[in-house]
């Protein structure tokens, strides 16, 4: 699957996705009951991009980097009071992203975190090469996320991130100081990678 361009609505459908990710039952921790999650294999997608418009604002780099989506496999898992996800394995980067629910969001769960670390996108790898983004912020603090939990169309976390974007691909390379992220379970095709 080749890296793709995104716009507001093509970023929506990626972070949506198309298949049946299984709500479940809440399975949160204490103070996370609505976050209705599973530990286990997801992956994380992710643009680097202003989130307020321009989609350039706040980005410097060379090529088409902003708003390319990044797909990275990682695992999620329950730790006292947030679940973690972790890349799957170094091929997939060293990644590590915590949240917390923090409230409601008007009729969602609100969520807030931080990310530090490398995801890797091997999609296109035959084709267009390894792209990948990392997340970081001031000192070792991580990129600082915000967000949503959304029961609908699948389980997932999304929302947006601060701090340092940096994304690295054939066809551009940057950083924007904000981007788009979600957590949400593969995709059939995905997992296999047989996507089109």
């Amino acid at each position: 699957m080749a890296l793709e361009r995104t716009g507001a609505i093509g970023l929506v459908a990626l972070l949506a996705g198309c298949g049946d990710g299984g709500s479940g039952s809440p399975t949160g921790p204490t103070g996370m009951a609505g976050l209705a999650l599973e530990p286990g294999s997801y992956v994380v997608v992710a643009t680097a991009q202003s989130t307020i418009p321009p989609i350039t604002a706040g980005c410097i780099g060379t090529g088409t980097f902003v708003g390319v989506s990044i797909l990275s496999f990682v695992t999620l898992s329950r730790e006292a009071d947030a679940w973690v996800a972790r890349s799957t394995t170094p091929a997939d980067g060293d990644a590590e992203i915590r949240i917390t629910q923090v409230g409601m969001n008007f009729s969602q769960p609100a969520v807030s975190g931080v990310a530090r670390g490398t995801l890797i996108d091997r999609r296109a790898v035959e084709g267009m090469g390894i792209a990948s983004m990392r997340f970081s912020g001031a000192g070792n603090a991580g990129a600082t996320l915000t967000g949503s939990y959304y029961s609908s169309p699948t389980a997932q976390l999304a929302g947006s991130a601060s701090g340092l974007v940096a994304v690295s691909s054939s066809i551009g390379s940057g950083s924007c100081e904000r981007g788009e992220w979600a957590i949400r379970k593969p995709e059939p095709c995905e997992s296999n990678r047989s996507c089109s």
